[in-house]
């Protein structure tokens, strides 16, 4: 019996903590990247940061922007999952996405969250430790590997001895903090949108909270299991490119050997690296080194995403093909740039929703079978195999059938999280509807009215047929 009382008391005194909290709200102007304006309402609650510790454990600040449903019998609250991880949602509402936003205040109150260790929810300090890569020197995967993983336990040190428990940083609790915001604003069931990290975050949410949710959006899918992606999948993925450039939707230029160009670019890099020649901002000659596992981080971190970018990928190819590699320069150094340092929330949440042993391995096969490798997810499979690092436990990674009602958002063309996983990830929802959205990317396609109208119509309960809607082709340049 005791043994029952010391499991059960980390949670009772969670419990009891946020039933003495109140809740902070203030009005506030909120105002978007165009300058629209609206009445908001700014709040914030406290959590626990871990609410598995026995010990007690620190305080954290959630922070969230409502905006008030215009409907006079409003639904449950639709809550913002932002992607990354990393996001903010608040952020996120000042650009693109505020009409589908204010699209979806004619059902209910839409919350933009902040989430633990993002924007005003972050108490993280910067690590003040970096790993030196040269602009000069074509950097190779194992020097990126030795050099970041040295850094990483340099700042993994320095946040313990701030006092600050990274481990608490996991999906898990970020589901436990949504779970407080319904509690705190004295709901029975709220509504969620999720997109990439985001459809994550809400499909964890799902399996510890179903009974608490009214309706699912879920854009982007990531599933349990799949923060690192299959390299197969990314060529894939690219060959889809290869063999819609062939055509060009009709439109010029054509690019019939697009495949040829992109596997004898990345076999001559593969063989000696390039050094780029550009000027600089302040009309000084200059260069750049680049090595193939960097020029492979840049395509698919850069190129990949959306139509957007990959629009411009058979022209950048066969260029380089002609030994141009000018138009990657800003990239080039902004990837050497990026591997200095590690965001501790962005880490802590991948790193310990890791990976299971079965993908692991066939991830382990396909590295060298691929021309990308595993470049998309930068050096994360390598470190989740490298560092020692908490992660959940293997049931998080897995999804049981579950009954909620959901709308499954998918592009055709995006090139983060692909249609091929999304759709195995459809048939574990029972009451879920997938609809592929052709020409759709990663992200881009919520700013789409039609796409914008159907999750309002979702929420509104208004039914429809569609299981795929096309959105405008953009042909390659």
């Amino acid at each position: 019996m005791k043994k029952k009382y010391f499991i059960l008391l980390p949670f009772l005194l969670c419990f009891l903590y946020l039933s003495a909290q109140n809740l902070e709200l203030k009005h506030i102007d909120f105002i978007d990247k165009k300058g629209n304006k609206i009445d908001a309402e700014f709040g914030q609650f406290y959590v626990l940061e871990n609410r598995g510790g026995l010990s007690e454990s620190k305080k954290l600040k959630i922070s969230f922007v409502r905006f008030k449903s215009t409907n006079p019998r409003p639904k449950s609250p639709i809550v913002y999952l932002a992607g990354g991880p990393g996001g903010s949602g608040i952020e996120t509402a000042k650009g693109e996405r505020f009409s589908l936003f204010m699209k979806l205040r004619e059902t209910s109150d839409v919350i933009l969250l902040d989430q633990r260790g993002v924007g005003q929810s972050n108490i993280l300090s910067k690590c003040p430790y970096y790993a030196e890569f040269s602009q000069y020197n074509a950097i190779e995967k194992q020097e990126y590997l030795s050099k970041t993983i040295s850094n990483i336990q340099k700042c993994v040190d320095f946040w313990k001895s701030e006092g600050q428990d990274l481990e608490a940083y996991n999906t898990s609790e970020n589901a436990n903090d949504i779970d407080d915001l319904r509690k705190i604003l004295g709901v029975d069931k709220i509504s969620l949108i999720g997109i990439s990290y985001g459809s994550h975050l809400a499909i964890e949410y799902i399996k510890r909270f179903e009974k608490n949710l009214d309706k699912v959006v879920l854009a982007s899918i990531e599933g349990p299991d799949e923060t690192i992606k299959y390299p197969k999948d990314t060529e894939k993925f690219v060959n889809k490119i290869c063999f819609l450039a062939k055509d060009n939707y009709g439109f010029l230029p054509k690019y019939p050997d697009l495949k040829n160009k992109i596997l004898k670019v990345h076999e001559a890099l593969n063989k000696q690296f390039k050094v780029i020649p550009f000027t600089n901002k302040e009309g000084i000659k200059d260069s750049v080194a680049i090595s193939n596992f960097e020029l492979q981080g840049i395509i698919t971190n850069f190129y990949l995403k959306n139509p957007e970018e990959q629009r411009k990928l058979p022209a950048l190819y066969t260029k380089m093909y002609n030994e141009d590699f000018s138009d990657i320069v800003q990239y080039a150094i902004l990837v050497k740039k990026y591997a200095r340092t590690i965001n501790p929330m962005s880490f802590s949440m991948d790193m310990s929703s890791h990976i299971s042993d079965e993908r692991n391995l066939k991830i382990s096969k396909q590295i060298s079978e691929s021309i990308y490798g595993t470049s998309l997810n930068f050096l994360y499979y390598e470190w989740m195999n490298s560092i020692d690092f908490k992660h959940l436990p293997d049931s998080f990674r897995k999804l049981e059938p579950n009954s909620v009602n959901t709308l499954l958002l998918s592009g055709d063309l995006d090139g983060r999280t692909y249609v091929s996983s999304a759709k195995k990830i459809a048939k574990k929802f029972k009451n879920g509807k997938h609809i592929i959205i052709e020409n759709g990317g990663h992200d881009s396609f919520l700013t789409s009215e039609t796409v914008g109208r159907l999750v309002s119509d979702f929420f509104k309960n208004i039914k429809t047929d569609d299981r795929k809607i096309k959105l405008p082709t953009i042909p390659f340049i």
